[in-house]
């Protein structure tokens, strides 16, 4: 029983770690890890009989905006368009299962961050790649004459995607302060980066 919560604990760790890399490179995936997270943390749950975990702030709060999301989907015109809204709830269970795990482990939080902090230096060095020869290390050409898109090929996200990582950085920053100097180097260097991606 132990090996196999050894071998479970790897997994959502491997999972976990990819998310970042999921953000880019396939969406697919990065929805299937999630799924596969948010099903070990429930059973996790269950087997520790852990319901207390569900009782706090943001799942209150979660359910008054999801309800308020039912009423008005309920009552609109618009049903078939708006008919994700019924799948939302997985993002409660994302969000949630994420935060057990990283309060079981600490280090996990931390490598969660750095694998945010190795992609901004991949994309920094693949933009740059691909501004001066026309197409990124992977062959997707530069179809846009002055934007760059790097690994999102034809979609013109590179900046808003880099911008919005810039959030997690600066999170990443304050989590991580009693960590090495060298470790605060490096998130303090990517973050330097950002505004160069973010312009190309």
């Amino acid at each position: 029983m132990n090996y196999l919560n050894s071998l479970n604990n790897k997994k959502v760790s491997f999972f976990i770690i990819a998310i970042p890399y999921l953000l880019v490179f396939s969406r697919f995936f990065l929805e299937l890890f999630l799924l596969l997270i948010s099903t070990f943390f429930i059973i996790d749950v269950i087997k520790k009989k852990n319901y207390l975990i569900f009782k706090n702030y943001y799942s209150f709060f979660f359910l008054i905006f999801y309800s308020i999301l039912l009423i008005s989907f309920f009552t609109s015109n618009f049903k078939i368009e708006t008919a994700t809204i019924l799948l939302y709830p997985r993002f409660y269970l994302y969000v949630l299962a994420l935060f057990y795990y990283f309060e079981r482990d600490r280090n996990l939080l931390f490598l969660f961050f750095y694998s945010f902090v190795s992609l901004i230096f991949i994309l920094f060095f693949d933009t740059i790649f691909q501004y001066l020869f026309g197409f990124n290390i992977i062959g997707y050409e530069n179809k846009e004459i002055v934007r760059i898109t790097s690994f999102f090929d034809d979609e013109q996200v590179l900046g808003s995607f880099v911008y919005k990582t810039f959030t997690i950085l600066l999170l990443a920053k304050f989590f991580l302060k009693n960590f090495s100097n060298k470790n605060n180097l490096f998130i303090n260097f990517s973050i330097l980066l950002t505004p160069t991606i973010i312009f190309l």
